[in-house]
């Protein structure tokens, strides 16, 4: 529809806005919503990491970073897809999903050109790898931040090794899993 992103979240929250009054006449949500406020931290955070993502691109080292990762890795897709994969893991682990696929794509969009493959399929790899990743730790997805921040202000405390200790095992599973059906 060429809508900027800017219009599109106006309609979007507009609409759930709309729903929750209109549909489920939730109006006491809606006020307090309206009251505590609109929290700014998370748009001003995206706007920044969007700004470094563009200026990785546009001052090469997207370029630089994926010409390196060829360089060790070779032009197989099955080595490469791999390498994406399980290095978005680590990545994901430790840092929010946002900012490192974002930075991201400019170097899959690279080795794609550089081997002539289609984008999509490092993109792909990134994604498999960054989701399943991001959730071993409570500061790898963003969802997970919210999660714990929500139990904290509950009264539960949730401890970094405490979350990983439970989430590990299950999430190895799914990493293995992830990654021996997307390169298999």
């Amino acid at each position: 529809l060429g809508l900027s992103l800017t219009v599109t979240v106006l309609i979007s929250c507009g609409g759930l806005t709309l729903t929750r009054l209109l549909v489920h006449k939730d109006w006491n949500s809606v006020k307090r919503v309206g009251r505590a406020g609109f929290e700014w931290k998370l748009p001003v955070f995206l706007m920044g990491v969007f700004t470094l993502s563009y200026a990785f691109a546009k001052h090469g080292l997207a370029k630089t970073v994926a010409s390196s990762i060829i360089e060790k890795i070779g032009l197989s897709s099955f080595g490469l897809t791999s390498f994406i994969v399980w290095f978005s893991v680590l990545v994901s682990a430790f840092l929010d999903n946002t900012p490192y696929i974002v930075t991201m794509f400019p170097v899959t969009e690279t080795i794609a050109k550089i081997t002539g493959r289609d984008p999509v399929v490092y993109a792909w790899a990134m994604l498999t790898g960054a989701t399943l990743g991001g959730c071993i730790t409570y500061i790898g997805s963003s969802s997970n931040i919210v999660a714990v921040r929500v139990l904290e202000k509950k009264g539960v405390k949730v401890t970094f090794t405490g979350f990983i200790k439970h989430s590990l095992p299950f999430n190895l599973v799914n990493v293995l899993s992830g990654w021996a059906l997307y390169t298999l």
